[in-house]
């Protein structure tokens, strides 16, 4: 279930040598479009108290759009978002379901001092039978 509709259009991609590079960011890509679509001159919201958003991509964005305001914009989409449509509501308790089910099946697979690798052995041959 799609819980958004984005025009195709409004989807854009970056290659993989953004991926976990250490000479490149994502975020100059980023930059490069915001500065293509005309809006490197306005204000972008960013949710600065973000796991996924890190420093580095922050310094980035200020480095390419050096015009750009850049207010804290964090939890914007929770605050307009109070409550849920029984439709997701029902999703998510479909998901908890299935995750639920996935850490048991790893919980029974593991033990103390077990190695990653053999971990993952155990939950394929659980999960498949053998």
């Amino acid at each position: 279930m799609r819980s958004t509709w984005i025009d195709s259009n409004n989807i854009y991609r970056y290659n993989d040598n953004y991926v976990q590079a250490t000479h490149v960011h994502p975020m100059e890509n980023l930059g490069s479009l915001i500065r293509e679509e005309d809006f490197s001159e306005t204000r972008v919201g960013l949710e600065l108290e973000n796991y996924c958003f890190s420093t580095k991509a922050y310094l980035v964005l200020r480095k390419r759009l050096h015009n750009t305001e850049f207010p804290d914009a964090t939890a914007l989409v929770d605050w307009r978002r109070k409550v849920e449509s029984e439709v997701k509501l029902v999703h998510m308790r479909s998901t908890a379901r299935i995750s639920e089910k996935i850490i048991d099946g790893i919980l029974e697979c593991a033990r103390p001092s077990l190695r990653t690798n053999e971990l993952v052995t155990n939950i394929y041959r659980h999960r498949h039978g053998h």
